[in-house]
């Protein structure tokens, strides 16, 4: 009788121990998509999904520590977009800025970084061993075609929308 009641004992203990390390598990799983779920939070435009300016800051901090290969930089705007706002509302508005952040995220390769960098500006980072100013050049060219050929007056009539691109180059060659 005293084996089988010291066998059962060790049965619960052992099963007691196993549900513990499942519930360490389960809260350490928790605690890692919270805080996943949170980075991206803190990391991400809440309208267009690109990213913000903290990955972009984060970026230009890491860009003058350390060496790189070439970079570009295209600095990007809606045209007179405070006439959109206040031509067709606010809501035209965020719906512009939305469509223009998906039609960025369209244009950049993975291993780019689009960025929402406030209001109605956004910036891409382009990189790449192989990245010249002509390929650049046209990337910025591309987008700018593809915001002119989006049909905009489907989200009010008479909607036109352009955009400005600045293009800025870098590289770690001595001639540049």
């Amino acid at each position: 009788r005293e084996y089988t009641r010291l066998l059962s004992r060790l049965r619960w203990e052992s099963r007691r121990s196993v549900l513990a390390a499942a519930r360490a598990q389960i809260a350490a799983e928790r605690h890692r998509a919270e805080r996943d779920r949170l980075a991206h939070a803190v990391n991400t435009d809440p309208l267009t999904g690109l990213s913000n300016r903290r990955p972009f800051d984060a970026w230009l901090n890491e860009r003058t520590l350390t060496g790189s290969p070439p970079t570009a930089l295209l600095l990007t705007d809606v045209d007179d977009f405070k006439v959109i706002n206040d031509t067709y509302g606010h809501d035209v508005g965020d719906r512009v800025l939305r469509r223009f952040g998906e039609l960025l995220l369209g244009c950049v390769r993975p291993g780019d970084l689009a960025v929402r960098h406030g209001g109605d500006e956004f910036a891409v980072v382009l990189q790449g061993e192989h990245l010249t100013e002509e390929a650049a050049v046209r990337r910025a060219e591309q987008f700018r075609l593809a915001v002119a050929a989006e049909p905009w007056s489907a989200l009010s009539a008479d909607l036109g929308v352009t955009a400005t691109i600045g293009v800025a180059i870098a590289s770690t060659s001595s001639r540049d």
